[in-house]
């Protein structure tokens, strides 16, 4: 199976890839984005949909559970050589969620689909939120 992370020497690389990945499908389907201009957002851009403002949340995994699922973590790391810290998402961090899977497969979750803070395991559920399965943004629209 292929890995389209395989490329990626860093975990930015590899965020970097999911950005611009978000960017392709939103903007393919007529969505207008924005982008924060730091990093200190709780959200990593902000997209029009049908003439409303969208907080978008992008993360990226390439690890299974073993129940075959892909799983993703919610939780937002950073800090620099002297400490790091974690930061679990709080409901209305964002409206929703971007996943960018190993296996090149793309969801756009609406935060409301899901209550976990700290991992989401992408389950036979969330299917409907692929985007092969999601292709107008009309059916984003009031999630």
């Amino acid at each position: 199976m292929e890995n389209i992370f395989e490329n990626c020497t860093t975990n930015t690389d590899q965020g970097n890839l999911g950005l611009g990945r978000a960017i392709y499908e939103i903007q393919k389907r007529g969505g207008l984005i924005s982008l924060p201009i730091t990093e200190n957002q709780k959200y990593d851009l902000v997209v029009e949909l049908m003439g409303e403002l969208k907080k978008v949340q992008i993360k990226t995994t390439g690890f299974k559970k073993p129940s075959g699922n892909y799983a993703v973590n919610l939780k937002t790391s950073g800090g620099n050589q002297s400490f790091n810290k974690a930061t679990l998402r709080e409901y209305g961090d964002y409206d929703y969620l971007f996943v960018l899977c190993s296996n090149d497969e793309c969801y756009m979750i609406p935060e409301i689909a899901f209550k976990t803070k700290n991992q989401l395991a992408l389950s036979a559920k969330y299917d409907k939120y692929k985007l092969g399965s999601a292709p107008k943004l009309e059916s984003w629209a009031g999630l």
